[in-house]
């Protein structure tokens, strides 16, 4: 049964058991070779385990079969976004967003636009992930980095005390506030 065989493979994913994880998400494109999810199961693996070419590849698929599959368009996004092609990363986190409002969207397709120098879209974006998870320290933070961008350091101190207070252990939270 695919669908066992992709649950029982996320299973295996989410306690690290990547080798168990890749065989079951195998078996079940064998099974069902238009099952998009178990591409993209499959390729969080592969992106979890050092391998973002074949991860690329498994989003490619899973898009090419359903193109408005929010997951694979997230995954291929934060890969172009580590390959610093922000353009694309934008373009697919952008259409992630079209089909759900998604608080890892905003924020990926936020550190997307930092990059880009595009501080007051950036900004907005992360305004929109913290409207899901208020108490995300990292949003706070890469906000604040914007705000300083956009010379608004009132607003830039505030946000790097969150970040701080979410994680006080955070030096970097704490020396950006200074």
């Amino acid at each position: 049964d695919a669908n066992a065989l992709n649950l029982r493979g996320a299973a295996y994913g989410q306690i690290g058991e990547y080798e168990r994880a890749l065989a079951d998400f195998n078996a079940a494109i064998a099974a069902k070779p238009q099952y998009y999810q178990a591409y993209a199961n499959r390729a969080l693996i592969y992106m979890r385990s050092g391998h973002p070419e074949r991860a690329f590849a498994d989003y490619d698929q899973a898009l090419k079969i359903e193109p408005r599959y929010s997951a694979a368009l997230i995954g291929r996004g934060n890969i172009f976004r580590a390959r610093n092609n922000h353009p694309a990363a934008v373009g697919d986190l952008s259409q992630a967003l079209e089909v759900q409002a998604d608080p890892i969207a905003f924020f990926h397709r936020g550190l997307s636009y930092q990059a880009m120098g595009e501080h007051a879209k950036a900004v907005d974006d992360f305004d929109n992930a913290l409207g899901f998870r208020s108490e995300a320290g990292a949003v706070y933070q890469a906000k604040g980095v914007s705000e300083l961008a956009l010379k608004k350091y009132e607003k830039a101190f505030d946000d790097f005390l969150q970040a701080a207070k979410a994680k006080p252990d955070n030096f970097e939270a704490w020396a950006l506030r200074g």
